[in-house]
This record gives structure tokens, sequence and C-alpha cells, in this order.
């Protein structure tokens, strides 16, 4: 069958056309491609930034942790600090020995055996560097014989109201004596208990103290 020009002419028109249908599709494909690498990028860095959102969170409660539990602390030796015209340091071991002598007698607890350890530096994200201040720690251990479990209570509620050094409980252990029997009204002790406190100071970067025996 012979085509005649102006069928040529309409073949030629229509594989035109469908030319460019397939040019535009081809070209949506790739815009679409394109968008969804987009889309994608997008998402990953969205979920990168909710990531360290949620890290920063935590670390912000921490922190907000850390300043309710030393905050009042930390207070109390910069109060301290400018009632005495200088800093914190060395700790004063002759006023705990005193305290704890006092608050024994006062409450008329059984003897109170302690152990004032070495002063060591110690890390607080609460005294930044800028502040050109250092935390120092001791540990002191009372290890001590009770009527009952009222005798804890009464010492360290005493040292928490009157000693004026700054300090963290850390730990405490009641015991019975092997074989033991509680008994009430008796004048010999009834538990042991053995606790652990550390006692804070500040001290400025430029000073080099030296360690307390």
């Amino acid at each position: 069958m012979k085509l005649s020009k102006q069928d040529w002419l309409k073949l030629r028109l229509n594989i035109g056309f469908l030319w460019l249908i397939v040019c535009l599709v081809a070209l949506l494909l790739g815009w679409m491609h394109h968008y969804r690498l987009e889309q994608a990028q997008a998402l990953a860095i969205q979920k990168r930034l909710l990531a360290r959102a949620e890290r920063d969170y935590l670390s912000l409660k921490n922190e907000q942790a850390l300043r309710r539990e030393y905050g009042p602390h930390y207070q109390t030796m910069l109060a301290q600090a400018k009632r005495q015209a200088g800093l914190l340091y060395p700790s004063n071991r002759l006023h705990w020995v005193s305290q704890l002598q006092t608050q024994q007698k006062n409450y008329q607890l059984f003897t109170i055996n302690y152990n004032i350890g070495l002063s060591e530096s110690f890390k607080s994200d609460l005294v930044s560097d800028m502040a050109g201040l250092l935390v120092h720690s001791t540990r002191i251990t009372l290890t001590f014989d009770m009527l009952h479990e009222e005798d804890l209570l009464l010492l360290t509620e005493a040292l928490s109201a009157n000693n004026s050094n700054a300090f963290v409980w850390r730990d405490c252990e009641i015991n019975r004596p092997e074989g033991g029997v509680w008994l009430r009204h008796r004048l010999s002790a009834n538990l042991q208990a053995k606790c652990a406190l550390d006692s804070l100071t500040l001290t400025a970067l430029s000073a080099k103290p030296s360690t307390q025996p």
C-alpha cells in the first residue's frame, strides 16, 4: 500500500507527538526521583536533629538533678567564702571533731569513731573553669553503736542543722550484732551504724594546697 504525502505527514506528526510524550514521561520520572532523594535527605536531617534534641534534653535533666542535689551545698560554700573573706580550703577538721563530740554529748549517744580521709579533687559541673575555683572532697567515715534507728536520725539531723561546713551524705549501713537480741530498755547497744559523708571545700585554681594527713 502506497502512502500519500499527506499520510506521511500525519505519520511523522504522530511519531513526533509520541516522542514528545516519552521525553515528558522521562523528565517526570527524573524529577520524582530527585524529589524523593531530597525528601529522604530532609527526613534524615530531621531525625539527626531530633536525636540531638533528645540528648540535649537528657543532659539538661541530668544537670538539673545535679543542681538540685549540690546547689544548696554550693551556695553554702560561697556564703562561707564571703563571710571569711577567703576561700574554704583547707577543710576544718577540728570543727568536725568538735561537732561530733557536741552532738554525741547532746543526744547521749554511744562513742562515735571517726576517720577523716585525705582531701581530694572533686569534679563538679556546677563550678565551671571560668569561676577559677576547684572543689575538694574529704571522705569522713563514722562508726558508732546505737540503741535504735532514731539515734542515727538524730545525729544526721543535728549535723545538718548545726554544721557550717558543706557536706553530702554518701551511705549509711545499719547492722545488728551477730547473735544480738533487741531490747528496748537496756543501755547496751542493739545496733551498729557505719556511715560515710563527703565534706566539700573550695580553693583557687592558682593555689597549690598540700595534701593533708
